[in-house]
C-alpha cells in the first residue's frame, strides 16, 4: 500500500471534526438573521419573514447534524478499530447528534406557535 491509499484510506476520520465543527455555524446564522431583520432596534413586532428565516435554518441545521453526527458514528465503528472509534463517537458524533436533536425539538416547538 502506498502513501496515498494510506491518505484516502483515513478519511473517514474528518466526519466526526466535521460534525463538531459544524456546531458553530447554526447559533451564528440564527444571530445574524436577527441582526439582519431587527439591526439595534428592540424587538417590537415580529415580522414573519425572519421566523420562516429561523425555521429554515433550524431545520437545516438539525438536519446536517444528525446527518453528519450518524454517518460519522457509522463510518467510525465499520472502518476503525473499537478505542479509537469510541473516541471519535464520544468526542464528535454524540455531541453532534444531541445538538442536532435540540435543533430538531426548537423546530417542531417553533412550528407549534407559528
Amino acid at each position: 500500500m502506498n502513501i496515498n491509499q494510506c491518505k484516502a484510506s483515513r478519511w473517514h476520520r474528518l466526519v466526526p471534526v466535521a460534525a463538531i465543527a459544524f456546531q458553530i455555524v447554526p447559533p451564528l446564522l440564527i444571530y445574524l438573521i436577527s441582526r439582519f431583520y431587527y439591526g439595534d432596534r428592540q424587538l417590537e413586532v415580529t415580522d414573519p419573514h425572519d421566523q420562516i428565516a429561523t425555521l429554515i435554518c433550524l431545520g437545516f441545521s438539525a438536519s446536517i447534524s444528525l446527518s453528519l453526527g450518524s454517518w460519522g458514528a457509522y463510518l467510525l465503528f465499520t472502518r476503525e478499530k473499537l478505542r479509537l472509534a469510541s473516541i471519535g463517537i464520544v468526542c464528535g458524533c454524540i455531541p453532534a447528534l444531541l445538538t442536532g436533536s435540540v435543533y430538531l425539538h426548537a423546530l417542531l416547538i417553533s412550528l407549534t406557535w407559528v
